[in-house]
């Protein structure tokens, strides 16, 4: 019974190393055209390179993501194609799997025509049966929207943690005065309620008059010229 949901990861990368495969090996075969529609049916981009790192091949959506013509793509190289930044990091990669002779995943952050992408692109060696290099592949998978959704989600963590770092509350029961409106501290001292709240928390006050008082006790005056 088939995995209803689909081929893994795993899965699909063999596949499309086997296509890739036999696409380096059959250029010129009357079935090149059979092979290239399969990769370029893939939702996800896809290049190949021969052993000088000269592309071969890249499907349709590699073509869209980057903005080139397949047809200007084929037979060059990084350079001259993209940016030089973009062109030595997608070099230097090559140039560890061609080391490694395995595959190898790479994360990136790129400027690409339609904006910034990030992306997990696994790339691996073709080899013949005597383990010479023909070429090497790569699929691309565009994780732009995982980062963005991780990096504001730690933007509001950031911003909770900020705010709850200002933010000092006093809890329980404060006992304090009727008439004086000292309160109690814990060691049985009586504190004025600036001092109190002060100590505790990072509130601070700045003493005025309210209306009322303001006419109880400074009759007529202007409430702008108050006395402090």
């Amino acid at each position: 019974m088939a995995d209803p949901r689909g081929p893994s990861r795993a899965e699909l990368e063999a596949r499309i190393r086997t296509q890739a495969a036999e696409l380096a090996r059959l250029r010129s075969a009357p079935n090149r055209t059979l092979v290239e529609s399969l990769l370029d049916a893939a939702p996800l981009p896809i290049f190949l390179k021969d052993a000088e790192l000269n592309y071969l091949f890249c499907n349709a959506a590699f073509e869209r993501l980057g903005g080139l013509d397949r047809d200007r793509v084929h037979g060059r190289h990084d350079f001259e194609l993209f940016p030089r930044p973009i062109a030595e990091l997608f070099r230097a990669q090559d140039e560890e799997v061609r080391r490694r002779r395995e595959s190898v995943e790479f994360r990136e952050t790129l400027a690409l025509p339609d904006g910034v992408h990030s992306f997990i692109t696994v790339e691996f060696p073709l080899l013949d049966e005597a383990g010479e290099l023909l070429g090497i592949a790569g699929v691309c998978t565009d994780v732009t929207r995982d980062v963005t959704t991780a990096e504001e989600r730690e933007r509001l963590v950031e911003e909770l943690r900020a705010a709850n770092e200002k933010l000092d509350v006093l809890e329980g029961i404060l006992p304090i005065c009727a008439y004086c409106k000292q309160i109690r501290a814990e060691d049985g001292t009586w504190e004025r309620v600036e001092g109190y709240v002060g100590k505790r928390t990072r509130a601070r006050f700045s003493h005025t008059y309210c209306p009322t008082c303001l006419e109880t006790h400074y009759p007529g005056t202007d409430p702008g010229a108050a006395p402090d």
